[in-house]
């Protein structure tokens, strides 16, 4: 069964090579589970899909628990689906998961998820509202459940276009993806509460943001963390939010609001899902690049977790770095497939594992600020191994060497944050090389293989060696 998990995994990567550019999709969902199997009682889904012209559509979704006290359960993987009218103020939508996860002790096993949904929807302006019924699975644990649930899907409208840089159009209308932002925060506990019942210190985070263009005074965007030093080996969260300004010369003071969900390691945040709020300052330089400082506050809704959150960013405006062939516009991969890693003797904590080499969704966002210079943001999630909930997240910076129109390199220096499921990550903070071989199908697609390793900052602990295989989709933003 699990050799036909990974073909149907595969087959997913690979359908949508010729449907990239045909629509992108923001889809929010909340669900209750049927059955109460866990400490999970509710999920939230967030989509990013690709629709095309005849209804067919993929992409990636991250699930998290949102309700109950399994906050810090995490699942990402893959999305596909069909979705028609039914009459001219319905639309149906039928749909398949397949990914893996874990967290907050809720998995023992793989972490194999999938999940079967239908739904019904109606347009209300210009987003799709509607119900529907799921059937969920997690390989590991004890929940196999139908679900029910609420759905917005939000079309985002991104000025993008398909393609390598040297076959994109130029797209003149939609909302532009304002700006990138590395984060590092620390997360200040209020309540000092940990899942085994013990004092829960400080946690250092690193993360990211993409900013995208509202209005002048104002930006929505969406941000993840991940923990690397402190007290909270393995917590993540994600949150998406507005930010609204006041523009005073160079210096803008903003307010900002948010809602997502956290947890993960010994973090006790309740069901999951978290709200923030905080108040800061942008200060532009005359390059464009910025500075930003900010004060706020995360907790969960349910009131079991509260931190105050210092956290600083640098914040790069893709404007002001036109990496594809036209000057306004900036070059992207978005990236999908498989990692294996090969344990090493130190790779679990105190304990000798006999299970197989981990298997894990990966997927990757390349930001190019150069014609063969990118910055990369990655995450992965166990789908098979016996480690459901161990995840890691990377950010780095890459160079991509084209040897012909058909064939490239790419080499990757990273640091990142990972936890979780027994593997010894020695506090979270990891190191990671990877190197990356590149078929061009055509302009559109790449079938990437690719080897590496990653290890811990302070030594000992994990240090496997690393084999990817997934596919590339090359698009361009204009500014």
């Amino acid at each position: 069964m699990r050799k036909h998990f990974l073909i149907l995994s595969m087959a997913l990567f690979l359908t949508p090579l010729s449907a990239f550019a045909q629509g992108l999709e923001l889809n929010l969902g909340m669900e209750m589970l049927a059955k109460k199997q866990s400490d999970i009682e509710g999920m939230h889904q967030l989509s990013l899909i690709y629709r095309t012209e005849s209804g067919y559509y993929f992409g990636q979704s991250l699930y998290s628990s949102a309700i109950g006290s399994g906050g810090g359960f995490f699942a990402g993987g893959v999305e596909a689906g069909l979705s028609g009218k039914l009459g001219p103020d319905i639309v149906w939508d039928l749909g398949q998961f397949v990914g893996g996860g874990g967290g907050a002790s809720q998995v023992a096993g793989d972490g194999l998820m999938l999940r079967t949904h239908a739904a019904l929807l109606v347009p209300v302006g210009k987003i799709n509202l509607g119900l529907g019924a799921s059937w969920i699975k997690i390989s590991g644990s004890d929940i196999s459940t139908p679900a029910y649930g609420l759905y917005l899907f939000q079309p985002l409208d991104l000025r993008i276009t398909a393609g390598r840089p040297d076959a994109a159009l130029p797209a003149e209308s939609g909302t532009e993806i304002k700006s990138f932002k590395p984060i590092y925060s620390i997360y200040l506990p209020q309540n000092r509460t940990k899942r085994s019942g013990g004092t829960l210190d400080r946690i250092h985070l690193i993360g990211g943001e993409f900013a995208f263009a509202s209005s002048a005074r104002s930006e929505t965007f969406i941000q993840a963390n991940g923990a690397v030093a402190g007290d909270a080996e393995g917590y993540a969260d994600w949150f998406i939010g507005k930010r609204y300004f006041y523009r005073q010369g160079r210096l803008h003071p903003y307010a900002e609001i948010g809602i997502g969900t956290a947890g993960g390691g010994d973090v006790d945040t309740d069901g999951g899902l978290m709200s923030m709020a905080g108040l800061g300052a942008r200060y532009n330089f005359a390059t464009g690049i910025a500075l930003e400082a900010a004060l706020g506050a995360r907790s969960s809704l349910e009131g079991g977790f509260l931190a105050l959150t210092p956290h600083i960013k640098a914040s790069l405006p893709l404007s002001q770095l036109p990496s594809g062939r036209n000057k306004r516009s900036v070059h992207w991969q978005l990236s999908t497939g498989l990692a294996l890693q090969k344990p090493n003797p130190g790779y679990w904590k105190g304990h000798k594992h006999s299970s197989p080499s981990p298997i894990m969704f990966e997927t990757a966002i390349d930001f190019f600020i150069r014609e063969h210079l990118y910055l990369t943001g990655q995450g992965y999630t166990a789908i098979l191994g016996d480690v459901g909930g161990y995840q890691v997240g990377l950010l780095g910076i890459g160079y991509q060497i084209d040897f012909t129109k058909n064939f490239s390199l790419s080499i990757e220096p990273l640091i990142g944050a990972g936890g979780g499921a027994g593997v010894d990550t020695q506090g979270g903070l990891l190191l990671a090389y990877r190197v990356d071989t590149d078929f061009w199908l055509n302009n559109s697609a790449a079938i990437s293989f690719g080897f590496g390793q990653i290890t811990t900052v302070k030594g000992g602990g994990m240090s496997p060696d690393t084999y990817h295989v997934g596919v590339k989709l090359p698009f361009s933003s204009w500014h």
